[in-house]
């Protein structure tokens, strides 16, 4: 009898399109919040899916694995950045969340970032979660409906409910608001742990907004490779069909969803950049997907990474191109892969070397 796939491996890939979202967009992460919570809803239950895979269904666990190390750079989060006539730079891999394991900076990452003069983030307005609400609210066409309709008349009654439901356990919001923001915002807050949620409705603060700390304490520049806007309407730009499914399909994952996100971490730690890619792109039966599916990914990869990827080594390049030591810190699915800011430093001459 050939083993039996968990039952978490069932469920089609559209749902991991929230977590890459919450992964690589610190705007999304930094408008997450819950309402009035105590210690004990920072306890986080998630457990390690890789783990179960490597047990239960081991051939789609060699698979992720094989995948992985395919993917170019797909292992490591630091990175030295040189270029003859300036002081060398550093590249960064983050994860927007706060937990506690992800706060405490390697000495090398602390090394890197006591050497630079200038850090610079995908927001600099991670420093200030009210600021980045205020312009959020400001863009109400990219996040809400404004023609009086809402998300339950583009979802089945079943979906609706099951959304809502989630909705009113994880959001800090009532659902008779939530119900007006469009999917892809909605998504953010049933996808994201009621742990983390916890976590920064009581302050704590996510790792881009430790580093900007830091990087004010110290009296650093702090400069933005994009803005709160341009996020907004990067994740606003897909295709509204495919964002109700990864919202209803994020939605019956339902607590499941933590276990994708302890994974991360734990993947996160191991510097295992590459199999966090790998292992998205497997959560589904067999790890194959429609022609329709691959084509919408793609369209997902293409706005929401590839031309944000183009963006940010722009703005490394005017970094070091004024003198270099500059400490750059975005998404770390950002760095891995042909697409890669990693790869596009690379091939645009610059000695890029894992730390």
């Amino acid at each position: 009898m050939p083993p039996v796939k968990p039952r978490f491996w069932r469920r089609r890939s559209f749902a991991v399109l929230s977590v890459i979202a919450l992964a690589i967009s610190a705007a999304l992460s930094g408008l997450m919040s819950a309402g009035k919570v105590s210690a004990a809803d920072m306890v986080c239950n998630g457990t390690n899916v890789m783990d179960k895979l490597a047990k239960n269904s081991p051939e789609i666990a060699k698979k992720v694995e094989a995948a992985a190390d395919t993917l170019p750079n797909g292992k490591g989060l630091l990175w030295k950045i040189e270029k003859q006539g300036a002081r060398p730079s550093y590249l960064f891999g983050t994860m927007h969340m706060s937990d506690p394991r992800l706060l405490d900076l390697t000495p090398k990452v602390s090394a890197a970032l006591n050497s630079s003069s200038i850090v610079a983030l995908e927001v600099t307005d991670v420093l200030d979660p009210e600021k980045m609400k205020q312009k959020a609210t400001a863009m109400l066409q990219y996040t809400s409906y404004t023609d009086g309709s809402d998300v339950t008349s583009r979802l089945s009654e079943a979906d609706a409910k099951l959304v809502g439901d989630l909705v009113s356990k994880r959001g800090s919001i009532p659902w008779f608001l939530a119900k007006r923001l469009k999917p892809w915002a909605l998504m953010g807050a049933i996808a994201t742990p009621a742990c983390e949620n916890a976590r920064k409705a009581a302050g704590k603060p996510f790792l881009d907004q430790k580093l900007a700390q830091i990087a004010d304490e110290q009296g650093k520049e702090l400069v933005s490779l994009e803005t709160v806007e341009s996020q907004i309407r990067a994740l606003s730009s897909l295709p509204e069909p495919l964002m109700l499914t990864a919202l209803t399909e994020t939605a019956k994952l339902g607590d499941r969803m933590d276990d994708i996100f302890e994974t991360m971490i734990q993947l996160y730690e191991r510097e295992e950049t590459g199999t966090v890619w790998a292992m998205m792109r497997h959560l589904s039966p067999e790890g194959v997907k429609s022609q329709v599916q691959t084509s919408d990914y793609a369209a997902f990869q293409r706005e929401i990474v590839d031309k944000r990827n183009i963006i940010m080594a722009e703005g490394t390049e005017k970094l070091i191109k004024a003198g270099g030591g500059a400490f750059i810190a975005v998404g770390a699915l950002h760095l891995p892969g042909e697409n890669g800011l990693v790869s596009i430093l690379a091939q645009r001459g610059y000695k890029v070397t894992r730390q």
